[in-house]
């Protein structure tokens, strides 16, 4: 009797614990936290691999002139646009006064009055640092292939980190936002100076200051000229704005792909005018380079061509959003060009923005 009272009893604890598995929810795996500034910004224990299983590529933003790399920056929309599609992102500030520890560059104070505002210093001593700070990112981040975002004198000292790094190793993709270039006329002032004999005392007077990357973004310099074109290891978008009032002329940034052509993005097919707005975004924007992008081998407006093998593609804010006048610092801002930007980096993201 006893034997046959086990056995019930083991059976019934058997059938209630059965019945409470399959009526009780089961436990979910705690869910990873959202992406945020701590966890995905200048943080070397970030994942490169989103939720969804796909990796993406970390990013170093590259500030401009009298900007720097701090999250309360010029860069934190752009960032926090990137974080939130899981990318982790870097950035410094280089160009300032800084120790260079350990391949990091630290602001330091200054009696210049302009601690914590980069891009002062000689360019080429601002390549020494970025390059330093790509290597030691890549290798802290377990060797993976760097793409960088830079703006203005950003995409100078970027242009000079790829010829000093090895860059097919270490760098994929990078964008250009409002580049430089062949150097700005400064809305036509450089030529005025040149026709009167001033430039040498301009020239003073920038030295001067101490600020050397003034004169050495100028149209002609000659630091400018050591650049060349692109690397054909690396791809590239360069993003124009024709309403650009620092780079003058904008067509000055045009950057010339491996095979020595200049190859630009074609409007829509049937622009709205200007009094239309909001212009759409087309949903999908770089998967491809489209086969109508206009290819010459100068600075001129072109002619039309096959553009699928370039590495380098030339993208008017305008050929985007025709009704667009976002000048030089807006770019920073701009929702299309965080839509492009994104595209560009992971192609396989969609984003749907109406243009301003």
């Amino acid at each position: 009797m006893t034997r046959r009272l086990s056995r019930l009893l083991a059976l019934g604890i058997a059938t209630v614990a059965a019945t409470l598995y399959i009526i009780l929810p089961v436990q979910a795996a705690p869910s990873r936290p959202p992406p945020n500034e701590d966890t995905h910004w200048n943080n070397i224990a970030c994942n490169p691999i989103g939720p969804d299983g796909r990796f993406r590529r970390p990013v170093v933003l590259l500030h401009g002139l009298f900007a720097n790399g701090e999250k309360n920056g010029v860069w934190a929309p752009m960032a926090r646009f990137l974080i939130k599609r899981h990318f982790c992102v870097f950035s410094l500030t280089y160009g300032a006064k800084v120790d260079i520890a350990g391949g990091v560059a630290q602001v330091k104070g200054g009696d210049s009055g302009l601690a914590g505002l980069g891009g002062l210093d000689d360019i080429e001593k601002s390549v020494r640092e970025v390059k330093l700070f790509v290597e030691r990112t890549s290798r802290l981040m377990g060797g993976y292939k760097m793409d960088i975002v830079a703006h203005s004198e950003g995409t100078v000292v970027t242009r000079g980190s790829l010829k000093a790094l090895s860059a097919a190793s270490v760098v994929d993709r990078v964008v250009l936002i409002s580049p430089v270039g062949r150097g700005t006329t400064l809305n036509g002032l450089l030529p005025t100076l040149r026709r009167l004999g001033l430039i040498p005392l301009g020239e003073m007077a920038v030295k001067m200051t101490g600020l050397k990357s003034l004169y050495q973004m100028a149209e002609g310099s000659e630091y400018l000229k050591s650049l060349g074109e692109s690397l054909p290891d690396v791809q590239y978008l360069q993003i124009l704005t024709r309403c650009d009032e620092v780079i003058t002329p904008p067509e000055n940034g045009l950057l010339k792909n491996s095979q020595g052509q200049i190859v630009t993005s074609s409007p829509p097919p049937s622009p709205p005018s200007c009094s239309c707005l909001p212009c759409s975004l087309p949903s999908s924007l770089l998967s491809t380079l489209s086969p109508s992008s206009s290819v010459s081998s100068g600075a001129g407006a072109g002619k039309a061509g096959d553009a699928s093998s370039s590495n380098v593609l030339n993208q008017w804010l305008q050929d985007w959003c025709p009704c667009d006048r976002s000048g030089h610092m807006e770019l920073l801002k701009s929702r299309v060009v965080f839509a492009g930007v994104l595209q560009f980096l992971d192609p396989e993201a969609r984003v749907e923005i109406l243009c301003r």
